[in-house]
């Protein structure tokens, strides 16, 4: 994927080779328009924790989320990645693995997979025809919506193994209908706190609400406090707690702009030479989490063994996460969207690029705890350009500057992602290295830029 920007000085080429596989090609016909305005509609009924409406969905599509294995997956950060890492890891094994995650960064389908693979179109039109009435009546969520049609498609799809993640919280998470054979919970820190509490140990008892009696409860939490509330549940549900960093070790690790290599001991095994493509120590521990899930729930099944968990993270593959496109300049898109996931983007760049700065755009919610993310990841910018990704619960991009210039860094509101890319051409040198992150929607936003070059 090559471009060539045209400034005043000279010319620049852009020259985008990501180091891991090209973006499909993504095409959105009238028909998954007229059906992504529908539901995108429904998201005028807000959010909506409780089960009751999933329930009444579910009920109608005959309860498809009794036909398949679950994986639970909550947390505040890791949870796309380490589900990606999982989901990988079972369809190496043989099995057919259902992957339901949120948000989508280019189509609403790609939030439902099967074998990698986008729910299809028709498949979405069909539950939506059978669920209608129920969605008019009760005033269904998109979410809710979403989380039904996925159940009934793992069903219809025969999956053996699906990988579930929450949309928000636990507890009252419309995913929580599940009894799952693993709950996996990664990292807590403070997001949604408007909703979930305002301290850590509010936060991981509303993501605990999915641990369930006799289930193995793995997490990559490092946070004492949260440890202590997983462990108290657990108790109360007679469930085991396996915190996998304290009893999984990793060393020999090394990293580059493509990949990282290191070596994994567990309880129960050593995973020497483990490849993984998405950069970061805090995508090792996701990686562990991967691990530590699929050994716990081999129980003597060949299927499940090094080679597959090896071979399905070195193929795990998920966009926005430190995705590197190499050429001049270097453009590195991250989805952090808290101060913690801004703190891992910082220490990420570090190990991979050492003491150089980055121009940063930036694009932030304004429900976000941003003026935390701006003072974790702005001393480690040159420079800022302020974006305003598209959605309606978006910050401005002058009063995401006018922020911004209160930490003394260089700083310009550009308007959208496009414009900011405008800005960044008229002054890009070759050395550069962009990094666009503060949002899932800032880096949609600019993917569909970059795949328009």
């Amino acid at each position: 994927m090559t471009g060539n920007f045209t400034t005043g000085s000279g010319r620049i080429a852009f020259i985008l080779c990501r180091q891991s596989r090209k973006y499909p090609t993504v095409t959105i016909d009238s028909s998954e328009e007229k059906l992504a305005r529908y539901l995108f509609s429904l998201r005028r009924f807000g959010i909506r924790l409780g089960l009751e409406n999933i329930t009444r969905l579910l009920q109608v599509l005959q309860n498809p989320q009794c036909s398949f294995k679950a994986i639970h997956v909550a947390g505040t950060n890791g949870k796309g990645s380490t589900g990606a890492m999982m989901a990988s890891i079972f369809q190496k094994a043989g099995y057919k693995t259902g992957l339901y995650v949120s948000p989508h960064l280019f189509s609403f389908r790609e939030r439902i997979r099967v074998n990698g693979e986008w729910i299809f179109l028709s498949a979405v039109q069909t539950y939506l025809k059978k669920i209608r009435t129920t969605i008019d009546t009760y005033h269904c969520t998109f979410f809710e919506v979403m989380t039904a049609i996925a159940f009934a498609y793992f069903a219809d799809q025969g999956v053996e193994y699906a990988i579930v993640e929450t949309g928000l919280g636990g507890r009252l998470d419309a995913t929580n209908v599940l009894n799952p054979v693993a709950s996996v919970i990664t990292e807590i820190d403070l997001d949604h706190t408007e909703t979930l509490g305002g301290n850590v140990r509010d936060i991981a008892r509303e993501k605990a609400g999915i641990i369930k009696p006799n289930t193995p409860v793995i997490t990559s939490a490092h946070n004492h406090e949260a440890i202590d509330v997983f462990n108290e549940i657990c108790r109360e549900r007679e469930s085991t707690l396996y915190p996998v960093v304290q009893e999984c070790r990793y060393k020999d690790r090394i990293i580059s702009p493509e990949k990282m290599e290191f070596t994994v001991q567990t309880p129960l095994n050593l995973y020497s030479s483990i490849s993984l493509r998405l950069l970061g120590v805090h995508q090792i521990w996701n990686a562990v989490t991967a691990i530590r899930t699929a050994e716990l729930l081999e129980g003597g099944d060949s299927k499940i063994n090094g080679e597959s968990i090896k071979k399905g993270l070195a193929e795990t593959y998920w966009p926005g996460r430190f995705e590197i496109y190499s050429g001049n300049p270097t453009i590195i898109l991250d989805v952090a969207h808290n101060p913690n996931g801004m703190t891992q983007l910082v220490k990420t760049f570090r190990l991979v690029f050492h003491q150089k700065k980055f121009v940063l755009m930036m694009g932030v919610l304004a429900d976000k705890d941003f003026e935390s993310m701006i003072d974790n990841v702005v001393p480690q910018a040159k420079e800022v350009i302020a974006v305003q990704p598209n959605n309606p619960r978006a910050l401005t991009s002058s009063k995401l500057a006018e922020e911004i210039q209160k930490r003394n860094v260089p700083v310009q509101a550009a308007g959208t992602v496009k414009m900011g890319f405008a800005v960044f051409r008229k002054r890009a040198r070759d050395d550069d290295i962009l990094v666009i992150t503060g949002s899932s929607y800032s880096v949609s936003d600019a993917l569909l830029e970059l795949v328009k070059m």
